[in-house]
Order: C-alpha cells, then structure tokens, then sequence
C-alpha cells in the first residue's frame, strides 16, 4: 500500500517532539500493518500519551466528530474533502496530503535510455502504489519510438520476461482496487504489459499510449486523482512550441518532472543539447520537481 508504516510514524516524531499527545488512526486498507503498529505503540508509550485506533470509516466518522488541535491526513481527496468540512466544525487546522497528477515532460534532448530506466523505476515501485509515482508522460513525437522502446527493456530487465511470475513482484491492496485499475487499461491502447492475476491481485506493469495530442486540456487526463497503479499513459506532442502550460490544468500535480538535457546535466549525464530545453522551461519557475508540502527537490 503507500506505506502506512512510515507515513503514520513520520508526522507521529514531529508532533511527539513538538509536546504533543495524538491519537493514530492507521489506514484499514493495511489490517496487518496497523495490527503491528498498534502493538508497538501501546509496548513504546502510554495510552493517554499515543493512542492507535484500528477500524474502517465507523471509526473514522467517530474520531472526526471529536475536538483536536490539529489534524494531518494522508489519503485521497474524497476523504480529505470529509476531513476537512469535519474539522471546520472546530475551526481545526489541517494538513492534507491528497492524490494528484504527477505528469512527466520528454524533449528530445533528454537521455533517452536513462529516463527509461527512472520511469520505469519510479512507475512499477510498489505496483504504482505510490503517491507521487508519475501517472502520465508528455513524450515529444521525435523521440517516441526510442522511448518506448527503452521502457519495455527497462521493465523486462527490472521484473523479467514474465512479471505476474516474479515472486518479488508486489500486488494491488485489495480487490476493490485491482477492479478500479483493470477498469483504467484500454486494450486498444497498450504499448507494453496489461496482463493480471485476479487469484494474486496482480498487474503487470503496463505502458499506454493515448496517441498525438497537440493541446493538453484538462478534459483530456484520465482523472483528477492519482492513479496509484501500475499503468502510464504516454501521450505526445510535436516539439516545444506546442508544449501544455501546466499551470492552466485544472488537476492537482504531486510532482512535475522536466526531463532534458539540462536536467541529465544536472545529474552528470552528457546531453546531447541544452539550448532547446533551456528555451522550453525559459518562462517556468526553475524547479524541476516539486511537491505542495515541501521546498523544491530538484533545482
């Protein structure tokens, strides 16, 4: 799942080291998870200091008719929007970690076999299952022959020719979620991948493409939540001169990720020229990566 481990524990430290007492209530999405959780927690600390409230969404309802100081939710936006109007009540202030795009720019001038390789590494990791995993890629038209081809070697080398049969390959957290993500592959659009055991809750990792576009309006992206899946969806454009202002569309980015020859530079790898992609990002802030919640990952 998105790592209910460290997600519960990290926000945890920083309000224990700040004075104060909390209550924790794990994702029900991960029972086992949040079963351990609840052991070391009442083993570590006393009740009336750290308390774990295990249960699904009567618990939740429960715990958000209560009074707190404040309140830190990592989840998705319906639950947050719940989150939200429940705390107002109080006046509670709120950090809410949603869901959210994580689009991707390829320009010819990127290193083509490298950014395969992080795609791919940062897509399929934990089945896509992750919140800030790119949920689509804006793939300039000249480089997407080269690119495809280099994500389809990057995941036989990472899960091998069979997937599904790799014994170190995870699985979607329930069945309600492997149905919602088998509901997002078109056949009809599959580059690589689609394949899935129901028995396992298992999808192979799985590359789209949704063809040429020229404009990207915001009708034209799948959702405005995150995917938290295995597919991507590759879509591409002709050149610079048609590139999206990402400003302009309407879902939430987790993160946006420019990968060109500039940024490979950055990294210590050779480009092949910089000049079209410092044109392409001249009026953008200079940031390459970036997530609401934090400073700038990537300069």
């Amino acid at each position: 799942w998105n790592y209910p481990m460290l997600l519960t524990l990290e926000p945890l430290i920083g309000a224990l080291a700040a004075g104060n007492c909390c209550v924790l209530k794990p994702s029900a999405y991960s029972p086992a998870t949040s079963a351990v959780m609840a052991k070391l927690i009442r083993e570590a600390f006393p009740s009336d200091y750290v308390t774990v409230i295990e249960g699904g969404r009567k618990e939740n309802e429960d715990l958000l008719n209560q009074k707190f100081d404040y309140i830190f939710f990592t989840g998705g936006v319906n639950v947050g929007k719940l989150v939200m109007e429940k705390a107002s009540a109080h006046l509670t202030p709120v950090t809410l970690e949603l869901g959210g795009k994580s689009p991707c720019i390829v320009d010819h001038t990127a290193n083509i076999p490298l950014t395969a390789r992080r795609l791919v590494f940062g897509k399929y990791l934990n089945c896509g299952q992750t919140c800030v995993a790119p949920d689509y890629v804006l793939v300039e038209k000249s480089v997407k022959e080269k690119l495809l081809t280099c994500i389809k070697e990057e995941i036989r080398k990472m899960f091998g020719e069979h997937p599904l049969e790799n014994p170190d390959y995870g699985k979607m957290i329930n069945q309600k979620h492997f149905d919602r993500v088998r509901g997002l592959i078109d056949p009809m659009k599959l580059v690589v991948g689609g394949q899935a055991q129901e028995e396992t809750l298992r999808i192979a990792p799985t590359t789209s493409s949704n063809g040429i576009i020229l404009e990207i309006p915001a009708r034209a992206m799948s959702a405005a939540n995150t995917a938290f899946a295995a597919p991507i969806a590759l879509r591409f454009i002709q050149g610079h001169s048609t590139s999206p202002a990402t400003g302009s569309h309407t879902s939430p980015s987790m993160f946006l990720t420019a990968i060109a020859a500039a940024l490979n530079e950055a990294a210590g790898d050779a480009p092949q020229s910089s000049a079209s992609a410092a044109a392409a990002i001249a009026d953008a802030e200079p940031i390459s990566a970036w997530h609401p919640h934090s400073a700038p990952l990537i300069e």
